[in-house]
């Protein structure tokens, strides 16, 4: 069944803007936007790691008043190549994962158009937009992923909050092509089951982009709970059923105590079974995690752990709730992985911050790391991350990050000693927000 989840924005929109009230709400919008700069300054020369691309992107927004609890927004993106990229260079690997499109050129995409209602107890949204949840977000880059999907949340009862969601497609976003390739070694398990090359930006049936073949069922059925009626309590439980695929459940509790500067322990357990048809075939798979954090003065620290069981995890939608990711990292989705991840964020001055982690992934029992996915895990898999962040007092809603990531992949390529998974990035991203 194929929801025309933005037939039915569009109608509405038309519907509210035929009104007078409505037409003096638009006055009474805001407008919003962004400029992005990304620039990869080095990596190494080993056909694996990204050590050249730049990128200039930004966004803008409109989001109209307030009309009886109605509003309607629309937002455009678009990233291309700055120019600074050495992309000619044949000993040099560019970025891919800065863009939405494989020449590196400028594309441009209608990623939110939507028409949204609230009132004290209840909200809905629907069309295009960006869907906040475990398994439907992670860090992104230059374009965040973007879903046509009918929202509903319900808050009607103390302290809870209940979520209701359809998705009928989905648009990759920039970073999908790394979940693809350097971080998931086309495993599937990091954010993209199938190469997302040449659809980033476009908008395709969400079972299409999960199977990787031409398919109909009836979309992606979200269910969350979330609840804060105990006190230092917080927890959620959602629930992602993809129609003759996979259902996958997720739980996570973060207790907030009295000792140790107000530690907070948090647990997540992830499950993951075929369903229906099982159209990606037979599918067992389970992931605990436990996270430790505190405040040691003014510097944050904490400690995490995470072990899968059976099957690697069905990850196509660019989530990624575990405790133990890393920015280019996210092996605890392979089947039988014990990983341990420690990081700190240290306040240097009111403007600048450093963040820091290293991670341990082991050996899982995944093949991957080539297109064909042959390869099999030879050594333990780490990474490590530093980066600075600065918010200067002189440009206000501006950030620049800093960052260095150097990681070793649980892969090693016998066909090139050159070609060793390994990378050292060193990279820059400017934010202005307006």
């Amino acid at each position: 069944m194929n929801f025309k989840v933005l037939t039915i924005s569009t109608l509405l929109s038309s519907m509210l803007f035929a009104s007078s009230s409505f037409k003096n709400s638009i006055v009474k919008g805001k407008a919003t936007g962004s400029i992005q700069v990304h620039h990869v300054f080095y990596d190494l020369k080993n056909g694996y790691a990204p050590s050249t691309g730049s990128s200039l992107g930004g966004t803008i927004k409109y989001e109209s008043g307030n009309y009886n609890g109605f509003k309607a927004g629309v937002a455009f993106h678009s990233v291309g190549d700055s120019g600074l990229s050495d992309k000619n260079n044949p000993n040099k690997k560019m970025a891919g994962g800065l863009f939405i499109s494989s020449d590196f050129k400028r594309k441009n995409i209608l990623g939110e158009a939507y028409i949204e209602y609230k009132n004290l107890n209840r909200e809905l949204k629907i069309g295009r937009q960006m869907f906040k949840s475990p398994m439907t977000s992670n860090v992104f880059t230059t374009i965040p992923t973007f879903y046509e999907a009918i929202l509903f949340k319900e808050k009607s009862l103390k302290d809870t909050v209940i979520t209701i969601a359809q998705i009928d497609k989905i648009s990759f976003g920039s970073r999908s092509l790394a979940d693809f390739g350097p971080i998931g070694e086309f495993t599937g398990v990091a954010g993209a089951n199938v190469s997302p090359l040449n659809i980033r930006g476009e908008f395709k049936q969400i079972e299409e982009a999960t199977v990787g073949s031409d398919v109909d069922t009836n979309g992606l059925t979200i269910m969350a709970l979330n609840y804060t009626g105990i006190e230092n309590l917080k927890f959620q439980i959602w629930d992602y059923f993809a129609h003759d695929i996979v259902n996958t459940i997720y739980v996570q509790a973060d207790y907030k105590t009295s000792i140790l500067n107000n530690l907070t322990i948090s647990g997540q357990y992830l499950q993951q079974n075929d369903i229906g048809d099982s159209l990606i075939g037979d599918k067992d798979a389970s992931l605990f995690g436990l996270k430790l954090a505190t405040n040691i003065d003014r510097v944050k620290f904490y400690v995490a752990y995470s072990t899968s069981n059976g099957d690697k995890f069905l990850n196509p939608w660019t989530g990624d709730p575990a405790f133990t990711s890393s920015l280019f990292t996210r092996n605890g989705y392979r089947a039988d992985v014990d990983a341990f991840k420690m990081g700190l964020i240290i306040p240097i001055f009111k403007e600048l911050k450093f963040i820091t982690s290293y991670a341990n992934y082991g050996q899982s029992s995944t093949k991957g790391g080539d297109k064909g996915t042959t390869l099999i895990p030879t050594r333990d898999a780490h990474e490590i991350d530093n980066i600075f962040v600065y918010n200067p007092y002189w440009l206000k809603n501006s950030t620049f990050k800093l960052l260095n990531v150097q990681k070793k992949s649980e892969y090693k390529s016998l066909a090139s000693i050159k070609d060793d998974k390994k990378m050292n990035n060193i990279r820059l991203i400017i934010v202005y927000k307006f």
